[in-house]
């Protein structure tokens, strides 16, 4: 959604649900212990400034949420978000971008079961510097 010229506001409805046990899915020696499964959800918020300079920031906030069952004892799941943030530059007609950004603001770690399938998340506050051009 397009709130003026310069800013743009993305959301992503929670349309990431990983059951840990499909019927489609063949038992391998890597499969769960019947009975076990986990659902992983995630909502994602971005928010992108644009500058007619070359100026930009952006800004992602990514919540995630998993439920674990079937476990004796009980597993517990975990709820965290991901906080990220950044800012850079274009030049050389748009050809050159450098960037600065905060990864994993909130330096949070978490506890996700590995039944689901979910990104590689970063567990530690990282300050990620880039520079990408194109020739």
């Amino acid at each position: 959604m397009g709130l003026c010229r310069q800013v743009f506001l993305r959301v992503r409805p929670p349309a990431r649900f990983y059951p840990a046990l499909s019927p489609r899915w063949p038992t391998t020696a890597f499969s769960s212990p019947p009975g076990h499964h986990g659902l992983l959800h995630e909502l994602g918020l971005r928010g992108i400034y644009n500058h007619p300079s070359g100026f930009f920031a952006s800004a992602e906030g990514r919540l995630f949420s998993q439920h674990s069952g079937g476990y004796s004892p009980g597993l517990a799941g975990d709820t965290f978000w991901q906080l990220d943030a950044g800012a850079g530059w274009r030049f050389f007609q748009r050809r050159a971008t450098l960037r600065l950004a905060v990864l994993n603001l909130l330096d949070q770690d978490y506890r996700l079961n590995p039944l689901n399938l979910h990104p590689d998340l970063l567990r530690r506050r990282t300050l990620d510097l880039s520079l990408h051009v194109e020739f």
